[in-house]
């Protein structure tokens, strides 16, 4: 089993870490990379810029 902490996971609980089993992690992955296919990414670089301009940094 892998521990993974995440904010806002699918289970609702933010900052709490759960365990996870290896077919739940791959079914993520799955859902990650078919969002990614839809185009629901953003460019890293774009992603960093949008937060110093919210922040002032």
């Amino acid at each position: 089993m892998l521990n993974i902490c995440s904010e806002g996971n699918e289970y609702n609980l933010p900052n709490e870490e759960i365990i996870m089993s290896e077919e739940m992690l791959l079914n993520r992955l799955e859902k990650s990379r078919e969002s990614a296919k839809k185009g629901h990414v953003r460019d890293a670089e774009v992603v960093i810029s949008d937060i110093r301009k919210k922040y002032q940094l």
